[in-house]
């Protein structure tokens, strides 16, 4: 999960260095946090959908939550290609806390 660690920009910079190291049908596999996420707009907006954390758990730590629509585009730019497009969420503290992602793996075509 690094992606979900850095803010929209850094992120598509790390989707196309990965890319650009792939060999052709090479696959890259990420998480995305989403905005069902406990973690969504827990802290200072610094850019659309981009947060400075304040939970004690994460703080200070810089999170973006894309829709999927937007994880798509960050991929399509790169020419790589999603393979798969899964979803997974768990709650933790009596359901108190949403853990959510979107699962994507992709392929260099």
């Amino acid at each position: 999960g690094i992606t979900h660690l850095n803010a929209r920009e850094i992120a598509s910079n790390f989707i196309k260095q990965f890319a650009s190291i792939l060999n052709e049908g090479g696959s890259i596999f990420a998480n995305w946090r989403t905005r069902k996420d406990s973690l969504y707009k827990r802290g200072k907006e610094i850019d659309g959908d981009t947060f400075i954390i304040d939970e004690e758990s994460h703080k200070g730590m810089l999170y973006y939550f894309p829709n999927l629509d937007e994880v798509e585009k960050i991929y399509e730019s790169v020419g790589l290609k999603i393979t798969s497009k899964d979803y997974e969420e768990f709650s933790t503290n009596d359901g108190n806390i949403i853990n959510s992602w979107h699962i994507i793996e992709a392929k260099k075509v």
